[in-house]
Formats: C-alpha cells, structure tokens, sequence
C-alpha cells in the first residue's frame, strides 16, 4: 500500500520545526485519511512542480493543525522545478 499524499507549501516551515499542513489542499488530501490520522503517520509531503518527500505527522495543539516532519534521505526534487533553463 502506497503512503498518504498530503500537499504542502516549502515556504511554511522547516525540516527542524515541521512543515505546517492547513492549507485547503492539504486538508482536503487528509479528508479520505481522517480516521488514520494520529502522531507518528507516515506520509509523503508533497509541493506540486518542486518536490516531495516522506513525513511523520505530529498534531500542534497551540496552532490546532497538523505538521509534517521530514524523512531523512527520502526528498525527490522533481526535475521540473529546475526549469527550461537547466537542461
């Protein structure tokens, strides 16, 4: 069975603090996952045209959303993300 994609945005974290999972499309990904949710999920990360990677999910209770932490040696840049300019 393949791990859960959850979309996120790069911008709004860091692999030290955790990538923050509230946007409309990463709550949408979770809807079909709700009853699976918990600390410790495994999941893939994913920012559509740059990158994804595996996470373990981890619930903020102050900020009431969930976060992702990144997997160590699991990130794939997608070759898009380079451009036109970089072939």
């Amino acid at each position: 069975m393949s791990l859960p994609r959850i979309f996120f945005d790069a911008n709004d974290g860091n692999d030290e603090y955790g990538y923050e999972l509230k946007f409309d499309q990463s709550l949408e990904d979770m809807k079909p996952i709700a009853h699976l949710l918990r600390d410790g999920l495994r999941v893939v990360i994913y920012s559509p045209g740059e990158m994804e990677m595996e996470a373990t999910l981890k619930f903020d209770t102050e900020r009431n959303y969930w976060l992702g932490f990144p997997v160590e040696g699991t990130l794939q840049i997608y070759p898009e993300a380079y451009g036109p300019a970089s072939n």
